[in-house]
């Protein structure tokens, strides 16, 4: 109950936190992705009262210029990490009691530590430092294991695993004694791995066998499964673009295609926690031709993990995050039928994600059903009217 009560005050404070300025004229001006028609402004807007990894990049409307074949190269060796799809294993020694008390959601004071690489081959011992993140996990009533971020210092990753990195979030189990937790971590990372088959434009992840020890005590010890994150800047990259912070936007602000498989993506994942125009668990980037990508991320609270501490915004007036809201623009189908038709060529492989073994029996079964629903509501042209319809008949 206490958990419980913790989530809705949440999202009561997402739902109470003022929009921002929209973006640019001029840039919107430059875009070649314009909406081809809906409403003028996003359904429901969130502040974004997650963590903020690195110093803000330059905001300016200016388009950046093509990446050069040197920033390509390093941009493809900082995918690495990513690129092998073993769990990582790894060793943190902190000072975890230090770390842990430090709840303040604007924190900035780092903590130094140890990382360790556990591999048949060698360790790899970069000097790193951490910091808790977050801002929902951060509550003690909500987890006794708070969210990391690791920093690396200046080039100190350069012939390591983590080469080309300098921040990464490391998303942790939230609750010691409960391995469930274990398995809804897994849930997420396989969210991930979804967006990654949909589009090159998303967040890579990687599991991670972690392992955590105190740098004072040695009784303390801790070794759960985890998840590495990559960090937006790489993201935004690997587009040929940059990341932009301007709040504001709407739906005519951004590429037209990438907005049809941003709204498709979240309808498939039971996705309603989130606000581009608040940029509230999505980031946008801004490519070198002038359009905007809206880039999702963090999916713990959607209905494809089912965490039972996620509940809906109750503005939305669904009974949990398995039922699905479409909260895209209202366009017409049209708009969305090469996207459709790109997510019917992937559903075998979607479907065999979650097939993981170490999923629970029950949510595998249910997963499989729940996703065939979705293929169900965009079978054609009709049945896809209906799933728009239903959303933008009451104004959600």
């Amino acid at each position: 109950m206490i958990r419980h009560r913790a989530a809705l005050l949440c999202v009561a404070l997402y739902l109470a936190a003022p929009v921002g300025r929209a973006l640019p004229a001029q840039a919107l001006a430059s875009s070649s992705g314009s909406a081809p028609s809906g409403p003028k402004a996003e359904k429901g807007g969130k502040k974004d009262t997650k963590d903020k990894d690195k110093a803000a990049p330059d905001e300016s409307s200016t388009s950046p210029r093509a990446p050069s074949a040197r920033a390509l190269a390093r941009t493809a060796a900082r995918a690495a990490l990513f690129a092998d799809s073993t769990p990582l294993a790894i060793t943190l020694r902190f000072d975890h009691r230090a770390l842990f008390r430090d709840r303040d959601t604007l924190t900035t004071k780092w903590y130094p530590a140890r990382l360790i690489v556990r591999a048949a081959d060698g360790t790899d011992t970069p000097p790193v430092r951490l910091r808790p993140r977050g801002h929902f996990r951060l509550a003690r009533a909500n987890c006794d294991f708070v969210p990391l971020l690791i920093d690396f210092a200046a080039k100190s990753a350069r012939g390591t695993t983590f080469d080309g990195q300098r921040t990464l979030k490391l998303v942790t189990h939230c609750q010691t004694d409960q391995s469930s937790y274990d398995e809804l971590l897994l849930r997420e990372h396989l969210v991930y791995r979804v967006h990654n088959l949909l589009t090159p434009h998303s967040f890579q992840s990687r599991l991670v066998a972690a392992e955590y020890g105190d740098s004072a005590d040695a009784k303390w010890h801790v070794a759960r499964r985890a998840m590495l994150v990559e960090h937006e800047d790489l993201v935004a990259r690997r587009a040929g673009g940059k990341i932009v912070t301007q709040r504001g936007a709407v739906w005519e602000n951004l590429d037209s295609a990438a907005v049809a498989h941003y709204a498709l993506f979240q309808y498939l994942i039971g996705g309603t926690d989130w606000s581009v125009s608040a940029l509230h668990n999505v980031r946008i980037a801004l490519r070198p031709d002038g359009t905007y990508l809206p880039l999702a991320y963090d999916f713990d609270w959607t209905g494809l993990v089912d965490a039972p501490y996620s509940v809906p915004d109750p503005r939305l007036n669904l009974r949990n995050t398995r039922q699905r809201l479409f909260r895209g623009p209202c366009w017409p189908p049209a708009a969305y039928r090469d996207a459709v038709q790109h997510f019917v060529a992937q559903r075998d492989a979607i479907a065999r994600l979650f097939e993981h073994p170490d999923l629970s029996e029950s949510y595998r079964r249910e997963t499989a059903k729940w996703l065939a629903e979705f293929y169900r509501d965009v079978a054609d042209d009709k049945a896809l009217e209906r799933t728009i319809k239903r959303s933008c008949d009451v104004g959600t």
